[in-house]
């Protein structure tokens, strides 16, 4: 019975370190699990770090980017904003000045009072031409010349050689026809020339009944 009891209890002791042995080898084998993954589980954890920080730095190049593209969008739209707004105020402008132009040529044109003209034939031989001669219209091969009367100073006028196709016969009758109140530039061409151009309108005055030359503003005339 004692030799039971022993074998029993040797049993027991038998048991215990077989569990000791077993948690050891277990304790152990998590310790050699452990030394043996921990470095990767660590060059894991700083990968999937370095992802992160490479994820991170890349979300924020992108925001950036975006940001820069949204600011250049509508740093382009305003600029064309006010491009178009310009444009459109240059137009309206433009448009303005064309009223105001076509409202003031208008207002002149309504303002400015018809000329005041007499067409005579030829003149006396003293330069003159009588007011009771005096035609309110033009009359071709009949009418030589025109006085165009000074609206400011009624008494004034310019006087107008009209060329016409008689101008040939005022050429053959110069000393009547022209001398008296014309200055020609080039006589000599006289016998050879067709037309007759008035070149600068001469000065007359109203005496009594008669428009008279101002002997120092003839008309002046060249012939051609």
């Amino acid at each position: 019975m004692f030799d039971n009891i022993q074998e029993c209890i040797l049993n027991e002791s038998d048991l215990i370190w077989v569990l000791i042995s077993l948690t050891f080898g277990y304790v152990l084998g998590v310790l050699i699990v452990f030394i043996l993954i921990e470095p990767e589980r660590k060059a894991n954890i700083k990968k999937i770090k370095s992802l992160r920080l490479e994820f991170e730095s890349s979300t924020k190049e992108v925001s950036e980017k975006m940001d820069l593209f949204e600011k250049s969008i509508n740093y382009k739209f305003k600029t064309f904003e006010k491009l178009l707004n310009s444009q459109t105020q240059v137009e309206e402008n433009r448009i303005s000045k064309t009223e105001s132009v076509t409202r003031k040529e208008k207002k002149e044109i309504e303002v400015i009072p018809k000329e005041t003209a007499f067409y005579f034939s030829v003149p006396t031989y003293q330069g003159s031409f009588f007011q009771e001669q005096a035609k309110r219209e033009f009359t071709d091969g009949e009418n030589y010349y025109k006085i165009v009367v000074d609206d400011k100073n009624p008494s004034m006028g310019s006087l107008h050689y009209i060329s016409n196709n008689r101008d040939k016969k005022a050429l053959n009758r110069m000393d009547s026809f022209l001398i008296p109140v014309c200055f020609i530039e080039n006589t000599e061409y006289a016998p050879s020339a067709n037309s007759i151009n008035c070149i600068t309108p001469g000065k007359v005055s109203l005496s009594g009944n008669q428009w008279a030359i101002h002997q120092n503003n003839r008309v002046v005339l060249r012939l051609a």
